[in-house]
């Protein structure tokens, strides 16, 4: 069964929970004010962000603000999400992306390049 929002053509689009595990890619549809997910399986919470990759490789941003699963008759099971746009991250970056290090010398560099040395010891 279609949907009207078959009018308009889907897009990838990865859905990042608030502690920045990607939960998964979605097809998706934009109408207007909300997101069309036509995937009844699909895992989309208040407070994810769904992010589309633009053209120039930046990620267009939207955080989920009300995701309603609707099964009704004569339509296709679908998800309409309303939204509030967070703006232009670069991919991958920005956002619900965390990252996590643990152990001696952990250290993360982003857009920049690490000279320095680290000297450790285990002296009990």
């Amino acid at each position: 069964m279609r949907g009207p929002w078959n009018l308009v053509p889907a897009e990838d689009m990865e859905v990042v929970a608030p502690g920045g595990e990607i939960r998964g890619t979605v097809k998706a549809h934009f109408a207007g004010n909300v997101i069309i997910v036509p995937d009844k399986m699909a895992d989309v919470r208040t407070g994810d962000e769904m992010r589309r990759r633009l053209p120039n490789g930046n990620d267009d941003v939207f955080v989920v603000t009300e995701p309603t699963f609707f099964n009704t008759r004569g339509m296709a099971p679908h998800y309409q999400i309303k939204f509030r746009r967070a703006g232009t991250e670069p991919h991958h970056k920005g956002g619900n992306f965390t990252i996590n290090v643990t152990g001696t010398n952990s250290r993360v560099n982003i857009n920049s390049i690490d000279n320095s040395i680290n000297i450790t010891s285990d002296d009990d």
